[in-house]
């Protein structure tokens, strides 16, 4: 049985070595910080017939700042940053997260830096923002980039870490699932797609703080494969890596911010999804998700609100049409829209029929005008490729020098 204490314990007995493992959550405060959330709970009655459920919510986090729940974190991170007159950052990341401290560091004056697979779809996005370093590391999955740069902050000084290995930002999720208490009807599940982890663990371990009394079932959801909560669930363990991707990633790769081999906030979760009698809901493909968003154009609250998110942030969505058979007819499920489409709307495009796709692409542009991020070009000056292994070296002389040349 996964408790809290035992998370502790783990964390100062078996993982001593791997310090880029955020495994504790309480180092952080209450989570005051605010990032301005958009966030919205849509009722969707067409979509709980689908999926076979007395009703269904989708808890929408596409209209935050950066179109992404990233901005919870990234919002804590520059404001513990700023407090401590930082005016660099760094993160690990395969877009979202890398997005939204952009866009939060901007705001501030600052300037970020960025490690990310070079086959990221977001790396020209990334390179559209004005205080960006890029560095795309070749041959690698995120697990290989933040393996080797999660504490770069430590081979530079004045460089804040905003992975979440720094623990101080992961109290910034803790008010996550205060969106859900204006509903009549209190939800009896929640389910999000999970990369690192943190969101749903940040969504218990928020409402675990309160006396709120009825607290929905946790529900982690992955691609086929590539889904290792599930595994180290089903098994009664706290943690599981996978060496690689255990189908062709060519099935499930739409969804670039969820497919994993390892999962950094996975203790938490597996704690939360013990302490709600919550389950995994995995086995998705990219055809699952093209189902999904075919249903979002029957809802009529989702395509009104242009509530449309990206192949990352449909999983919850996705999980719900497929698994039918986990949800009594009783459910009231929320699923987590947890980032935008215009963000990876390539993706959107590649896995759906051409109706579907121009449908999807015309709501998410209209919708996006209401988020607030870059619209410039991307600047490939930004950009700097690094080898899969021995890059430390070079990215700190360009760190550097970019430095050198902006003070």
């Amino acid at each position: 049985m996964v408790s809290e204490k035992f998370v502790s314990r783990h964390k100062s007995e078996k993982h001593t070595q791997y310090r880029h493992y955020g495994l504790m959550w309480q180092l952080g405060g209450n989570g005051e910080d605010s990032h301005n959330s958009k966030s919205k709970v849509i009722s969707c009655p067409t979509l709980a017939k689908m999926a076979g459920v007395d009703m269904l919510y989708v808890l929408n986090e596409g209209f935050n700042p950066s179109g992404s729940m990233k901005d919870y974190l990234t919002a804590k991170a520059v404001s513990l940053g700023n407090v401590q007159e930082y005016k660099w950052y760094t993160v690990v990341s395969s877009g979202n997260h890398a997005v939204s401290l952009a866009l939060a560091a901007q705001k501030v004056g600052s300037n970020v830096i960025i490690f990310v697979p070079a086959s990221s779809h977001k790396i020209e996005f990334l390179c559209s923002f004005p205080n960006t370093l890029v560095f795309g590391v070749e041959d690698s999955i995120f697990e290989d980039v933040y393996a080797q740069y999660s504490l770069f902050s430590e081979f530079l000084p004045d460089i804040y870490n905003a992975n979440v290995s720094n623990e101080f930002i992961l109290a910034g999720l803790a008010n996550v699932w205060t969106a859900i208490r204006g509903l009549a009807h209190y939800p009896t599940h929640v389910l999000s797609g999970v990369g690192n982890g943190s969101y749903l663990a940040g969504f218990y371990w928020g409402i675990s703080q309160t006396k709120e009394k009825h607290v929905p079932k946790i529900v982690p959801v992955g691609m086929k494969g590539a889904f290792p909560t599930e595994s180290a669930i089903k098994k009664g363990d706290h943690i599981c890596e996978y060496k690689k991707f255990k189908v062709l990633e060519s099935l499930i790769d739409a969804a670039e911010g969820s497919i994993a081999t390892g999962s950094y906030s996975m203790p938490q979760l597996v704690y939360a999804v013990a302490q709600t009698n919550g389950f995994p809901a995995g086995e998705l493909v990219n055809d699952d998700l093209a189902i999904a968003y075919e249903a979002i154009l029957q809802e009529k609250k989702l395509t009104e609100l242009g509530a449309i998110p990206e192949p990352t942030g449909i999983l919850g969505l996705a999980s719900l049409l497929k698994h039918k058979g986990l949800f009594p007819k009783n459910s009231r499920p929320v699923a987590v829209f947890t980032g935008h489409a215009i963000k990876d709307i390539g993706n959107v495009i590649r896995i759906t029929d051409s109706k579907t796709a121009n449908e999807i692409k015309l709501l998410a542009e209209e919708s996006a005008k209401s988020i607030e991020v870059s619209v410039n070009q991307p600047d490939n000056s930004r950009l700097h490729i690094l080898p899969k292994a021995g890059g430390t070296e070079m990215a700190v002389e360009i760190v550097k020098a970019r430095m050198e040349k902006l003070t």
